[in-house]
């Protein structure tokens, strides 16, 4: 497995991870996107793409993380 496909699956981690504290109804919604818009990423096989989905999805971890409550902001 190289760099950006252990990157990639971290990422994806986290995000699940991070869902979890969600409620349920958000939670679903929110899995269901994020390994659709991963599976359609890996499809793609797009190396040229990867720094933006990175970076946004990064982002969305971050805002997400910041809108939870403070016990609820630990994502590794």
């Amino acid at each position: 497995m190289g760099p950006m496909a252990m990157q990639l699956k971290e990422l994806y981690r986290r995000i699940i991870r991070l869902h979890r504290h969600l409620p349920i109804e958000l939670r679903i919604i929110g899995d269901r996107y994020a390994q659709a818009e991963f599976k359609a990423f890996v499809r793609a096989n797009s190396t040229t793409h990867w720094p933006a989905f990175q970076s946004e999805w990064s982002r969305y971890l971050e805002i997400l993380s910041n809108q939870l409550p403070d016990e609820r902001k630990a994502v590794k």
